[in-house]
């Protein structure tokens, strides 16, 4: 879980700051990546917390390719 929110920070700080695309859109697919042992880990302990946390992870992968196609265009 600390990867998966130091990863999320270092994305919008890449993103937002220095606009180091590259490294920010590999730190958003890092955290979507990190993302998933916490689901698999949720969904063992409550599964309607892991359903909860299904928007999420879509969100993560949604906004890493939103990342990488704006990343391609610049």
């Amino acid at each position: 879980m600390a990867l998966s929110i130091a990863a999320a920070l270092t994305w919008a700080y890449q993103f937002y700051r220095p606009h180091n695309l590259g490294i920010a859109t590999i730190a958003l697919a890092l955290c979507a990546a990190l993302t998933v042992p916490l689901l698999v880990i949720t969904a063992r302990a409550s599964m309607p917390a892991a359903i909860a946390l299904i928007p999420y992870q879509l969100w993560l992968i949604t906004a890493a390719a939103l990342s990488y196609s704006y990343m391609r265009g610049n």
